[in-house]
């Protein structure tokens, strides 16, 4: 799996890293991973950073993603936050568009300045 998470406590916020190759059983993987990690509470803002992956998900992949957090819906009740490339962008602020439905708190962004911030935190 391409994917690592950290989780920041004092700022109640996750973030899962995509690295390389992934897929779409490698991305649920790692949403599922996270929840069940012991130091992750659902209420946390995650961010998911896409930056670095090597994949270009198409609009059932996102869906895919989609229906998977629904079912983990009690796992995630913060914000999740998905930085992106410019190419996979569009794709992904139609699906936040279309999470209201589902009541999921999902938006899109390009800008790293919250990584910037949270890992600054660290040092």
């Amino acid at each position: 799996m391409s994917y690592s998470h950290k989780i920041y406590r004092e700022s109640k916020t996750a973030i899962v890293k995509a690295n390389g190759p992934i897929d779409l059983r490698s991305s649920i993987a790692a949403m599922k991973a996270l929840a069940k990690d012991k130091n992750f509470d659902p209420h946390f803002n995650v961010i998911v950073d896409l930056r670095q992956m090597d994949f270009t998900p198409t609009a059932a992949d996102i869906f895919a993603i989609k229906d998977s957090l629904s079912v983990m819906k009690s796992s995630y009740s913060g914000e999740i936050t998905v930085l992106s490339t410019e190419k996979v962008l569009p794709l992904i602020k139609m699906t936040a568009t279309m999470e209201a439905v589902y009541n999921i708190n999902l938006k899109a962004a390009t800008e790293s300045e919250i990584l910037n911030n949270l890992e600054n935190q660290e040092k």
